[in-house]
């Protein structure tokens, strides 16, 4: 075995081989260690519905080859006598395990990605994908530039702090120049965090109104009731009052009824009883009241104030048509008329006359001449 005892840049052969031997066997039994884990934790996690045990199997499922080269290459750097290229083998060394670190982070960031789509899935809010896969690309790109200059601030001879000084001025001038679609993308995150609407809500900015059809990056599109879509950019949604109907647990509903002077006081005093009988027939109504409000010009008016239990703007409608329908009948059976729009003239120095067509279908009030 004199072969092993011949010498090879500082060491003996035999020494290269048990350096070598080492660090394939810490090699094997790391893998096969993180195999046992692997399946033991996938059972464990087939019969629980926490998440801990989910993102336990998903870093175990990453590629741990470069974290287990680098345990294995210090194990074996152990061995042999190193007079020459340390600081080559420690570089090589916290390569491999700063490249681990940003794959294993990259993969917690996926995860965290896809978690949050698939939430979002089950929720009215599917199309903020975008954003959310906008914001994990920004965050994998945030790690890797970290993992970067770590392993140049290790680097002798480089000076970090003068490349993150011109880094930084880069980035000023580039943030100056994106400002607006960094702003659209930062409203968007505050919309996707925030939540003043989701997909499927029906929503009403400014003089628009309508159901929203897709929350992007830049801007966001609702169906008018008219039927086109209408596109907002999202600085201007998150800067707007929004009404939001969708989220509506109840509809407050007040109109009132006018009947004409004339009318006797026996009818006047049924009038609020009739209208409350009308209300309360509506199974979807919460009568609040009914009471003579005031006087107008050429009309007594009665205001009505119920509330719709139900949000749905159809139901509403429905409801609106019943009751008006039951007041003409209601009040028909019961001889009061409904005001209209009149006008009477009386001409000056001369008595009102109906032979002579004084009246006249113009308006509300009495005027003299």
């Amino acid at each position: 075995m004199d072969w092993l005892d011949r010498s090879l840049w500082g060491n003996t052969l035999g020494t290269w081989l048990l350096s070598l031997a080492v660090g394939l066997t810490v090699f094997l039994a790391l893998s096969l260690l993180k195999r046992v884990f692997f399946h033991r934790l996938a059972r464990i996690a087939k019969r629980t519905k926490t998440d801990a045990d989910d993102l336990a199997l998903q870093l175990l499922s990453q590629n741990w080859l470069l974290l287990f080269a680098a345990i294995s290459l210090g194990a074996a750097y152990l061995i042999p006598a190193w007079p020459d290229g340390q600081s080559v083998l420690r570089l090589a060394l916290l390569a491999l395990i700063l490249t681990q670190v940003g794959m294993v982070g990259s993969g917690l960031i996926r995860y965290a990605v896809s978690r949050r789509i698939k939430v979002g899935s089950e929720s009215p809010d599917t199309d903020v994908r975008p954003t959310i896969q906008a914001l994990g690309l920004i965050g994998r790109i945030v790690l890797w530039a970290i993992v970067v200059l770590l392993f140049l601030d290790s680097i002798p001879g480089i000076e970090v702090n003068t490349l993150l000084a011109g880094l930084g001025i880069g980035g000023i001038a580039t943030a100056l120049a994106v400002q607006a679609v960094l702003g659209e993308l930062l409203a968007s995150v505050s919309i996707l965090l925030d939540k003043p609407f989701v997909v499927g809500d029906f929503i009403t900015v400014g003089d628009y109104g309508g159901t929203v059809e897709y929350i992007g990056l830049r801007s966001t599109r609702f169906r008018s009731v008219m039927g086109e879509q209408v596109v907002f950019s999202n600085t201007d949604l998150v800067a707007s009052r929004i009404q939001n109907f969708k989220r509506m647990q109840d509809r407050r509903v007040t109109f009132n009824v006018r009947v004409p002077y004339g009318t006797s006081y026996d009818q006047l005093l049924i009038i609020p009883e009739l209208l409350r009988e009308i209300v309360e027939a509506q199974q979807q109504t919460e009568f609040a009241w009914a009471r003579f409000a005031d006087f107008e010009d050429s009309t007594l008016n009665f205001e009505v104030v119920y509330k719709m239990v139900v949000a749905d703007y159809n139901a509403y409608i429905a409801v609106r048509q019943a009751i008006n329908y039951e007041i003409v009948r209601q009040f028909s059976e019961n001889g009061i008329e409904l005001a209209y729009p009149t006008q009477r003239v009386h001409l000056n120095g001369r008595p009102p006359s109906r032979s002579r067509g004084a009246e006249r279908t113009a308006g509300a009030g009495t005027a003299s001449l």
